[in-house]
């Protein structure tokens, strides 16, 4: 068998022979597809070159639509609301009123905490 984990002398950093790859186990013999390396010394850095980032724009893509895309409907919070007595009055269940959460999470941190005035997102059920 061959040592999969060799230690070479006494010197700073300590190097490893490792073998590395898609389905390469450490305590068998290397299999098809298996590479053996040296690592963990200081020349696994110096030799490669670093990556250029110099052309890269900050932005996001998304596949969702927009909100000018979503054309669902809004709710203005009254005295005595909840999530529940929402969902109630637009889904016909209180239990729903996690999906007008999740709507809104870019304005109500707590459930249970909605204040009368809020405009909230109604997502179609």
């Amino acid at each position: 068998m061959i040592p999969l984990a060799l230690a070479l002398l006494p010197s700073k950093p300590r190097r490893t022979l490792a073998y590395t790859g898609l389905g390469c186990r450490h305590d068998t013999k290397p299999q098809a597809g298996c590479t053996m390396g040296l690592f963990g010394g200081k020349d696994d850095k110096k030799n490669k070159p670093k990556p250029d980032f110099s052309n890269v724009q900050s932005g996001s893509s998304s596949t969702a639509p927009g909100p000018a895309a979503s054309a669902g409907r809004t709710y203005v919070v009254q005295k005595g609301d909840s999530l529940s007595k929402i969902a109630k009055r637009e889904y016909g269940n209180a239990n729903d009123w996690p999906k007008i959460f999740e709507a809104n999470r870019d304005i109500i941190k707590d459930p249970d905490l909605i204040h009368p005035g809020q405009t909230l997102k109604i997502p179609s059920a």
